[in-house]
């Protein structure tokens, strides 16, 4: 029994290692995918594992549980707020680069936008100014977890579903610089409202917060405790998560997300619990919780970059074939629906859960991975557009399949022979509207309390965690939760 109590915590030991290697920071991404309520199973179980797993004991010989004859009904309410805490590291991943911040100047160069490609210029070629911003989630939800026992039906079998009531508010915390003179389009006159221009139909950055009330997927699962033996108990169960709120939209960079984007998901689990100490009412035990779930495919509205053009491509001024001196925002061509299928994801928690009598303290770690999405167009691409040639002069004349956003107008190279070039579907860089591979590692603590009330047991506990994104993929938050619970 010791080498197998070692060997258990030698595995989630360097399951969590893991999560702090091989980190890839990624930038000029258009969409980013929050974690959800319902893939954090440290939201779900913390301080809840250990009463869920001793809930068959006699309630004589425990303070905290019913009698083994009576199926446990067990509500439990948790309020959180979290906050992101990684701006730096979010700006990265949004902007062309790998920096925080853009310099945006008229004639580009190296590392900048050039300004005339955001409709920002002057005649005496001046424009020159510095774009930061300061990515920030924070959630204040509330989240109700239902668990039945249906031991009277078969020994050992229950039900539960999570149902999260969430506030989501992204900000950008936009600051702009200005190094030299302002755009002279009164409507356009610098970096921010350049990018919330009226022209623009998708991909605007808002210098307002976002702020959306709603439900986070809902989580249903079905289970059993398979074993019992001396001082280890385990099981099984299979999940199901149900998208209740909308689709997320390409309005707005960093707009609000809530669950997984309309995704259907199927997953199984497997739960256990291991007495290392049962001393004098002092009770020391490692709770695990390892899970796997797919989430299908579905259609959302995505932006994407050119391959040949690189970072930011979406942001560059196309034309149409005969109307070649009519310049166009790119971003509202290269936003359409896509279908996109987030594949799977997995999680392991492991805590050391301690109890006297009525109290409990609990210290634990979660390690959360999300695959990479699958993106593909819904839709066959027959879009007759072509980068802008900045020396067009006739409706006739052709395009600069090649421009790049850091390039000023007057290094723009037109295609030879003034070809109009159409852009091609094998040119589009969907990878770059997509949800890439996120690890992340939570440490979180907890203590709660015990009592009887109104014929019920009830459970007050607070906590908080902090959670480490491997890379800019995914979001370090803190997190505060305050949770009661009661049992009949």
């Amino acid at each position: 029994m010791y080498n197998f109590k070692r060997n258990i915590f030698f595995g989630f030991a360097l399951l969590f290692l893991n999560s702090f290697i091989f980190a890839d920071d990624r930038t000029g991404q258009s969409f980013l995918m929050p974690r959800g309520i319902s893939e954090n199973s440290m939201i779900e179980l913390a301080l809840q594992g250990y009463r869920i797993y001793h809930s068959d004991y006699d309630k004589t010989e425990r303070p905290y549980t019913y009698p083994k004859s009576k199926s446990l009904l067990n509500i439990q309410t948790n309020y959180i707020y979290s906050s992101s805490d990684n701006s730096d590291a979010l700006a990265r991943y949004f902007l062309p680069g790998g920096k925080p911040f853009i310099r945006v100047k008229q004639d580009g160069g190296k590392g900048t936008v050039a300004s005339k490609w955001l409709g920002l210029g002057r005649s005496d070629g001046d424009f020159n100014s510095k774009f930061k911003i300061h990515p920030e989630r924070k959630i204040f939800g509330t989240i109700l977890n239902y668990h039945q026992d249906l031991s009277r039906i078969y020994e050992g079998l229950w039900f539960s579903f999570m149902l999260p009531i969430v506030n989501a508010e992204h900000t950008l915390n936009i600051k702009e610089f200005t190094l030299g003179s302002e755009g002279e389009d009164p409507n356009i006159r610098s970096i921010t409202s350049a990018l919330n221009q009226w022209a623009y139909n998708f991909g605007k950055f808002s210098p307002l917060k976002i702020s959306y009330t709603g439900l986070d997927d809902v989580l249903f699962k079905f289970g059993a405790n398979v074993l019992k033996e001396g001082d280890v108990r385990a099981g099984i169960y299979t999940d199901f998560t149900l998208p209740v709120t909308g689709k997320p939209n390409s309005n707005f960079v960093f707009n609000h997300v809530l669950g997984s984007g309309g995704h259907l998901g199927l997953g199984i689990g497997a739960n256990c619990e291991l007495t290392l100490s049962d001393y004098n009412k002092h009770i020391l035990s490692l709770i695990g919780d390892v899970r796997y779930r797919y989430l299908f495919s579905g259609i959302e509205e995505r932006s994407f970059d050119l391959k040949q053009n690189g970072e930011w491509s979406r942001y560059l001024l196309v034309a149409k074939r005969g109307n070649a001196t009519r310049p166009l925002p790119a971003i509202n061509y290269l936003t359409r629906d896509l279908k996109i299928t987030p594949r799977d994801r997995a999680e392991v928690l492991a805590a050391f859960h301690y109890n006297y009598n009525n109290l409990n303290l609990e210290a634990g770690c979660n390690l959360w991975w999300r695959n990479s999405e699958k993106v593909e167009l819904k839709n066959p691409w027959n879009v007759d557009v072509g980068i802008f040639n900045p020396f067009a002069l006739q409706s006739g004349d052709g395009t600069a399949s090649t421009a790049k956003i850091s390039q000023g107008f007057n290094d723009v190279q037109p295609d030879p022979n003034n070809m109009f070039v159409a852009i091609p579907e094998s040119n589009l860089d969907l990878d770059s509207a997509a949800q890439k591979t996120s690890i992340s590692h939570t440490l979180y603590l907890g203590a709660s309390i015990d009592t009887q009330l109104l014929d019920s047991l009830w459970m007050f506990g607070a906590g908080g965690a902090y959670e480490f994104g491997r890379d800019n993929a995914a979001m370090n938050n803190l997190s505060l939760w305050f949770k009661t619970c009661f049992s009949f």
